[in-house]
């Protein structure tokens, strides 16, 4: 399931299995924070994209970067429901 939001970041889950999903979020914030549910991502953005795994469910994903607009999270369902723009 991949989720656009204009010049926002991009969002893509790939549910593995019941307990893991693979989120990749791509942005042109090179060197940027992604956080997911309010908790930073071990992998900031590189080449484009940072890649982690969360719990299959709703999330919340931001990615924040000094001299960016801060802007709201983002909501992706991670494979369970619709997805929202937060």
């Amino acid at each position: 399931m991949q989720t656009s939001f204009d010049a926002a970041p991009s969002l893509t889950v790939t549910v593995l299995d019941a307990n893991r999903a693979m989120l990749v979020v791509s942005s042109n914030a090179e060197g940027g924070t992604v956080f997911v549910d309010g908790q930073p991502v071990r992998d900031a953005i590189r080449d484009g994209k940072s890649q982690s795994f969360v719990k299959p469910g709703v999330r919340r994903v931001k990615v924040e970067m000094d001299g960016y607009q801060d802007e709201p999270e983002q909501g992706n369902s991670g494979g369970q429901g619709q997805s929202d723009s937060g």
